[in-house]
């Protein structure tokens, strides 16, 4: 809720959200769980991104909604249309996804898939992104329910905290038409609301990133020639090496092409590209403090995943 809330503050202003630029677009907000905080999480919201509400071209719903009844979807994308005005293009965002399915199985493929089919319709009949959210499974950090969720949506962005810490990982485990966003960090900030009627002061959180997260990107820091060879070499390893990484986790996102580094050492032994293992992997240390290649226990992978654009080494 605190990134939904964030998002649709910040794309509805055309500002930044957790310093991603953006670009203006209508947004409707249909808030189906805790509606008597949803003003004062919006507040903090303006407050703490420095927004202005008379500059977002924003609106809200909330009540009974379920995605099961033609007559609830009909009346939503009524809604929409009615409060989007001019605007050629939108976000909508409804939050929960589980309080829009009330009565449905999570685990129902069919069900499910019938569900995601009418929120496609919906994008598509109004020219809109439809953003839901969903919770996770108790012991792992994909979707709650069937896995047509996932499947048959285009984008999912994990959120992660563990128990213990303020920190938020942020990452997208599933991007179809993109590269996928880089992890970052971020926290709930409290900052100070005033009520009007009242005058009573209070504290209240917004979603902000956090600087120290940020990760390095490919090319941050030029290779030396002996990384660059490596890094080649890499690109041309032995394809059948290569492993495709089909369910994301906290550290590694879907649909990742892997190899071990091991195998990687044996082929630049192999090929003469180093004259040691420890000499290999002092070298893919270096890249991957540099920001080239991405490195999980004894995984490792490039960052641009190029070798693999169309959906296969270029060099097999």
């Amino acid at each position: 809720s605190f990134f939904s809330i964030g998002a649709s503050v910040a794309i509805s202003a055309g500002a930044p959200f957790l310093g991603i630029p953006t670009q203006q677009a209508f947004c409707l907000y249909v808030g189906l769980e805790g509606k008597a905080e949803l003003q004062n999480r919006f507040a903090a919201a303006f407050a703490g991104q420095g927004v202005r509400p008379e500059d977002c071209q924003l609106a809200f719903a909330s009540g009974d909604l379920s995605l099961s009844r033609d007559d609830d979807l009909d009346a939503l994308a009524e809604m929409y249309e009615s409060a989007r005005g001019e605007a050629q293009h939108g976000l909508l965002i409804i939050d929960t996804f589980s309080q829009a399915i009330a009565g449905e199985k999570e685990n129902d493929a069919d069900a499910m898939s019938e569900i995601v089919r009418k929120l496609t319709w919906l994008a598509d009949h109004l020219q809109a992104t439809v953003l839901a959210c969903h919770h996770t499974t108790k012991n792992t950090v994909e979707p709650r329910g069937s896995s047509v969720l996932r499947g048959n949506t285009d984008v999912v962005i994990l959120m992660e905290r563990q128990v213990g810490e303020k920190t938020i990982k942020i990452w997208t485990s599933k991007q179809r038409d993109g590269a996928p966003c880089e992890p970052f960090e971020a926290e709930i900030t409290d900052v100070e609301l005033t009520s009007p009627e009242t005058g009573e002061v209070g504290a209240k959180g917004y979603i902000r990133r956090i600087a120290c997260a940020q990760p390095k990107r490919k090319g941050s820091e030029k290779l030396t020639n002996k990384e660059q060879k490596i890094y080649q070499a890499l690109l041309r390893c032995d394809p059948e090496k290569w492993r495709k990484n089909r369910a994301a986790t906290k550290d590694m996102p879907a649909d990742i092409w892997y190899i071990t580094q091991e195998d990687f050492v044996r082929f630049m032994l192999d090929y003469g590209v180093v004259s040691s293992g420890q000499t290999g992997r002092s070298h893919i240390s270096n890249i991957v403090n540099k920001g080239h290649i991405k490195k999980v226990g004894d995984y490792i992978w490039n960052v641009s995943q190029e070798q693999f654009e169309g959906g296969k080494n270029e060099h097999f």
